[in-house]
């Protein structure tokens, strides 16, 4: 009696980027809709300005940490949401990335900060 040995499946390429400086080729969907997100988040803090952000939180039922993190980065640098359209911000620029850290509120500095700098 004998049994087949199942066949192996085939290596798979992995691909290493050495210059972390590269710039994206393509829109990052993701971050596209954090900005979009961020809008929101902005234009309904506007549309309300009687409300503290937690009292705002409560109404729309979300968390108040998020809509924090949110109404932060829709004060990012026009130059820096301009790179993100089209898709040619430094591979530093990532959604966790700009959830997480404090943004400057000085746009030069955010410039500074993710190598955008004139």
């Amino acid at each position: 009696m004998s049994i087949p040995r199942p066949a192996r499946k085939p290596f798979r390429e992995a691909k290493l980027r050495i210059d972390g400086s590269e710039k994206g080729k393509e829109p990052n969907r993701p971050l596209i809709d954090l900005l979009a997100q961020a809008r929101e988040v902005q234009q309904l803090v506007m549309a309300s300005p009687e409300l503290a952000l937690h009292q705002l939180a409560k109404r729309e039922r979300r968390c108040r940490k998020q809509l924090t993190k949110l109404l932060r980065i829709s004060y990012l640098c026009p130059r820096i949401v301009e790179a993100i359209l089209e898709g040619t911000q430094p591979m530093a620029i990532t959604r966790m990335h700009l959830l997480e850290m404090e943004l400057p509120i000085i746009w030069t500095q955010q410039e500074e900060l993710f190598g955008l700098a004139a």
